[in-house]
């Protein structure tokens, strides 16, 4: 014959939930309300500690599980933001050095024409929104879930001369 436990009552130990016996959990900029509950009374559910002890155990464990899940999300945000500052930079070296050479040509032409100092125009300024547009849009790429579009963007950053895990450690 099985025996019939009960699940002991915090409140027999003058507590009001024996997450009391752990400390607090500080609440984290950017976490979504109740999504925490959410988590521990799932895992709860699936612990089903029976004895006080248990229930330290099982809290001890939910509040570890929940650190490592938000430290996984703060060190993917780090790298995200990480990332983005190195492409930004990478694509605005590319574009500029790109401008540059285009007026070195552009003088050359002019000189080669007869044209002096005076005389030489330049038309259009370097682009630094659009590099860091592209730069944007580079990042959506190498950062999409679609293989086809991390894969073009990861032949982009190689093209800059670098390649992803070098952009990361230089951010």
């Amino acid at each position: 014959m099985g025996k019939n436990i009960t699940k002991p009552d915090p409140r027999d130990f003058h507590l009001q939930s024996f997450a009391d016996l752990v400390s607090g959990k500080m609440a984290i900029i950017g976490e979504d309300v109740g999504t925490f509950g959410a988590f521990r009374s799932g895992l709860l559910a699936s612990l089903t500690p029976m004895t006080p002890y248990e229930c330290v155990i099982a809290e001890n464990l939910i509040a570890i599980e929940w650190e490592l899940l938000q430290q996984r999300r703060m060190r993917e945000a780090s790298i995200r933001a990480a990332l983005l500052q190195a492409l930004k930079y990478a694509v605005k070296d590319r574009w500029k050095a790109e401008y540059e050479a285009s007026l070195d040509r552009l003088w050359v032409d002019h000189v080669s024409q007869g044209g002096s100092q005076d005389d030489f125009e330049i038309n259009e300024a370097f682009d630094e929104e659009g590099a860091i547009d592209a730069a944007k849009e580079l990042f959506a790429r190498a950062t999409s879930k679609d293989p086809t579009q991390r894969e073009g963007a990861y032949a982009a950053i190689t093209e800059l001369g670098s390649d992803p895990v070098d952009l990361m450690a230089r951010g």
